[in-house]
């Protein structure tokens, strides 16, 4: 596993971001590896609910795993924020009834508050869970919103709640009367600043009376703004009278905000598109039209939020999943990509393992790996292909169109636009591929390097060059023939990487100086022979 997470690291882009699912248990021992392998990058643990129902083993039934990102410290948020009505990995709000019986049974203190373990964005309700009756179960996580609060708008409690500099010894300038009208629950304005010491009077008169940020147990505390800020909201509408507060025998007042339009993602997951019962096993048995070929596959929903984390503004992004498994990341792409209209890519590897007891059996019948009959029973014969297959066209591996919905209704027989391509990859003899004997089984691998966008080209048996009338690259075969090479792709400016046969490192120094710099130009086969070197050392 080390090994591949030194490769992972040398494949990822300086702002890419690499994702790992694992179980509790070898959570601690990859965690162990990535502080190793990547050290100098920021890593973020997530609890991901998968299986609400929870597994069948002794003395706990485990509901979750863990979901290492590990991101690039470049100074600033490389995970996006997520969209406010989007379900991407973060669990719905959470109803105050229950963050109010969290506090009651110990699991949220007042100490969290001050270690700083909760977003701020999250205090004033927190706080509220603490000491504000009046609120109901069924208030929204953050705000004090009320049924007259536009769906647009979202209600901030005014009044400071949290422990550290909230009280009016800490910060007297915040410290003053708001006049407001009970009958008509507006704002009529605010009172004078009060000495540090100067006791405060309650004022209560037919058309209005004064609220102070006291809080139920009688603390003085403050409002969130000092006098000149907040009589600036207060001209400008956005200081509203909320609900009463018996225990307080006072009035709730809000600051009216604008609603976030993206809000910063959580690390506790908990959705219902995350159950890989229901998203991950039931959408493979409809996509394949067969039960139990693949244990325990992913939610594909789940897949796409983990991604929309890192991709959700990368319409362009490449990703690649070496462990393919049933090829969730590939059907999950498709989802981003169908939401957006995005042209991102992914690239799958799995091997074609065959389950152990099978092969008992197999072995038994006197059939043995690498005959068709054996080949035929592997992860990616029996499950990856024709699952990405069946994702695409729409139709299971018997022809006929897959059954079900995705969640938003857009039907699996619909397929994708996507296009796809299957390689075997394999071993080649590098004096071959230096002889320019294996060009065509190279050929896909120069694709690829160049994006893999659009169908793949036919590679041709004997030709000159090749300059594919609808793709973004172009290879020159015969190095006399660059003249007429160069002019084929002079205007063509959806070509972005060009390969030239050569042997000699002068004329190839040559040819590159003579094309557009824009253009990505390599030698073969030096540097695909370069870049596919394998078994050579690292110092660890």
């Amino acid at each position: 596993m080390e090994k591949r997470l030194w490769l992972a690291k040398r494949l990822l882009k300086p702002d890419g971001v690499l994702i790992v699912t694992i179980d509790e248990h070898e959570v601690h021992h990859l965690g162990m590896l990535l502080e190793k392998v990547f050290k100098e990058y920021l890593r973020y643990t997530i609890t991901a609910v998968i299986n609400p129902k929870g597994t069948y083993k002794l003395n706990f039934g485990r509901v979750d795993e863990q979901v290492f990102f590990v991101v690039p410290d470049v100074g600033r948020d490389v995970i996006v924020p997520r969209p406010r009505n989007a379900k991407d990995g973060n669990a719905d709000q959470l109803g105050l009834g229950l963050l109010r019986k969290m506090v009651g049974q110990g699991l949220i203190t007042r100490s969290m508050l001050d270690d700083g373990l909760f977003d701020p964005s999250e205090l004033d309700l927190i706080e509220a869970s603490f000491e504000d009756d009046t609120l109901s179960d069924d208030d929204e996580l953050e705000m004090d919103n009320s049924d007259d609060t536009p769906p647009e708008y979202e209600d901030w409690f005014l009044r400071r709640r949290g422990q550290e500099s909230s009280y009016r010894h800490q910060r007297p300038n915040q410290f003053f009367a708001i006049y407001i009208d009970p009958v008509r629950k507006m704002v009529e304005g605010i009172g004078p600043l009060l000495g540090k010491d100067e006791p405060y009077q309650k004022i209560s008169k037919s058309n209005y009376l004064s609220v102070y940020p006291i809080d139920n147990d009688g603390h003085e505390r403050v409002w969130r703004y000092s006098r000149e800020t907040m009589q600036r909201y207060i001209d400008a509408g956005e200081i509203v009278v909320g609900s009463f507060n018996k225990k307080a025998k006072s009035w709730t007042l809000n600051h009216r905000k604008l609603k976030k339009e993206f809000l910063r993602n959580k690390t506790v997951w908990w959705e219902k598109r995350h159950d890989a019962g229901v998203h991950g096993t039931n959408v493979v048995n409809n996509l394949l039209g067969k039960r139990g070929l693949f244990p325990f596959p992913k939610s594909v929903y789940a897949v796409q939020d983990a991604l929309a984390t890192v991709v959700r503004n990368r319409p362009n992004a490449l990703i690649l999943d070496f462990f393919a498994g049933s090829g969730t990341t590939f059907h999950a792409t498709c989802l981003l990509n169908a939401a957006d209209d995005g042209k991102r890519r992914s690239v799958l590897v799995t091997n074609n393992e065959v389950e152990e007891k099978l092969v008992k059996r197999l072995i038994s019948q006197g059939i043995y790996r690498g005959e068709p009959e054996f080949e035929a029973q592997g992860i990616f014969s029996l499950v990856t292909r024709p699952r990405c297959e069946a994702v695409v066209t729409g139709k299971r591996p018997d022809g006929k169109p897959v059954p079900g919905r995705h969640i938003d209704g857009r039907p699996l027989a619909r397929g994708f636009e996507e296009n796809i391509e299957f390689f075997r990859v394999d071993y080649l003899d590098p004096d071959d591929v230096d002889l320019g004997t294996q060009f065509q089984a190279i050929f896909p691998s120069l694709w690829l390097a160049a994006g893999g966008l659009g169908e793949r080209p036919k590679s041709p048996a004997e030709a000159e060059m090749l300059v594919p009338p609808e793709g973004c690259f172009a290879i020159l075969l015969q190095e006399e023939k660059f003249r007429a090479f160069s002019k084929a792709i002079h205007d063509r400016n959806d070509i972005t990487h060009v390969w030239i046969v050569t042997d000699s490192e002068d004329a190839f120094a040559e040819m590159r100086a003579a094309l557009p710099g824009r253009l990505i130009t390599s030698m073969l086969y030096r540097d695909y022979l370069r870049n596919f070197r394998i078994n050579t050392r690292r110092n660890l």
